[in-house]
């Protein structure tokens, strides 16, 4: 009897550690780890230059954008698949509702797109204009009042 309290003793003290550390080997904790360190150094990391943190910014846009067009594709082929040989007309209804998403998301990509592609040409012609103005600031007036 004494050595059965002992053990349950025993257990009660080790036992939290061993399940700490088995917890702490499995993969799944550890990247997840991981990338909760990574974000805390991105978001510590103050003199990031304005052009790397636009650039990320901008690939991961694209990548959830990717992620979400893989979603659509993937809920169109399957309700076309699930519609056509389960011969449900319902499912191939959700299937012309996916595709009607699948569209309108592309369109929505193509006119973000053009917008930014518009904007990029404004500054871009913004900025020339600033740098003419700076080195030759007659010129720029003349030619603004149109002469």
């Amino acid at each position: 009897m004494i050595f059965f309290v002992l053990a349950l003793i025993w257990a009660a003290a080790l036992l939290p550690s061993i399940l700490r550390a088995r917890a702490n080997r499995n993969p799944i904790h550890t990247v997840g780890k991981f990338r909760n360190h990574l974000r805390v150094l991105e978001s510590t990391t103050p003199n990031m230059p304005r052009a790397w943190a636009q650039e990320a910014l901008r690939m991961r846009r694209r990548r959830r954008q990717e992620q979400v067009l893989r979603t659509l594709l993937a809920l169109c082929a399957t309700t076309l698949v699930a519609g056509l040989i389960l011969d449900f007309r319902s499912v191939l209804v959700l299937h012309v509702v996916c595709d009607v998403a699948l569209v309108w998301y592309g369109y929505s990509l193509f006119a973000a797109r053009r917008r930014r592609r518009v904007q990029r040409r404004v500054l871009e012609q913004h900025h020339t204009y600033a740098e003419a103005a700076q080195f030759e600031p007659e010129a720029t007036v003349a030619s603004q009042s149109g002469m």
